[in-house]
């Protein structure tokens, strides 16, 4: 579908449900704007994959609890904790650490003698990337610090279950990982390139029966929608209703 072909199908949305506004309003028409891709992404203009409920991926769900800490926490976590459930996961990958709030909720629902691995680049470092880093990254990276990353689990009583490690993903040696891992969830670099490496190197020590989640499959972010779609020709990746994750479960 053409750029052109998609403006005008978006205009006529906006028509249809009446969210036109004033042009002097910029913010408002921006956020409606933004409202309406988001609507037509998820009810298909634009998305390949197979939408579906995380419980037909994983119908052991509603068999399972878990916790979630504190009061607020990201919304995918649910998704996350009740799939490592499930899996019996006590081997995670993460990558895209940013403050740790997904990280937290994950060490805080496996088992005692689980790990999770946090990956997530210095700031400091962030003058010495190896491949392309989008506007949005940036701007994350840039108004973070190393302190904060992590920050929401430094000091508390899950911290004994998270190795955190800093450092581009691109230049990692995950040959370093001896054992395969249950669950992995990526979140790094929103770039094509940079999806595409942590996932074939994230591939590369998954167990058979493994998941892999992937976050930020949503307009804007179009490396990683490029990306899961080429990666749907050859795996069954489906998207999770309601949801930004895209999830494939490995064979066994």
């Amino acid at each position: 579908m053409s750029k052109t072909t998609l403006t005008l199908r978006y205009i006529s949305t906006l028509l249809k449900y009446n969210l036109i506004k004033p042009f002097h309003d910029i913010g408002a028409t921006k956020r409606f704007v933004s409202a309406v891709l988001d609507f037509n992404f998820h009810e298909g203009g634009g998305r390949l994959l197979k939408t579906t409920s995380i419980h037909e991926v994983f119908p052991e769900l509603v068999h399972q609890n878990w916790v979630m800490v504190g009061t607020s926490w990201p919304v995918e976590a649910p998704f996350l904790c009740g799939a490592l459930k499930v899996l019996g996961a006590k081997r995670i990958l993460e990558i895209g650490t940013f403050h740790g709030g997904m990280t937290i909720q994950l060490a805080a629902n496996i088992e005692k003698d689980g790990l999770v691995h946090t990956i997530d680049l210095d700031p400091n470092e962030s003058d010495k990337l190896i491949l392309t880093i989008s506007s949005y990254d940036k701007e994350l990276v840039d108004k973070n610090s190393r302190e904060e990353v992590g920050k929401a689990f430094h000091g508390t009583v899950y911290e004994d279950r998270i190795i955190q490690t800093y450092c581009d993903s691109a230049i990692l040696d995950f040959s370093k990982f001896q054992e395969p891992f249950d669950l992995a969830f990526i979140d790094g670099g929103h770039s094509y390139e940079q999806v595409k490496m942590d996932t074939e190197n994230v591939l590369s020590i998954m167990r058979p029966g493994g998941c892999i989640f992937w976050h930020d499959y949503q307009p804007g972010c179009e490396g990683v929608v490029k990306y899961l779609h080429e990666l749907s020709r050859d795996f069954d990746i489906k998207h999770i209703n309601n949801s930004m994750l895209a999830v494939l479960l490995l064979p066994v």
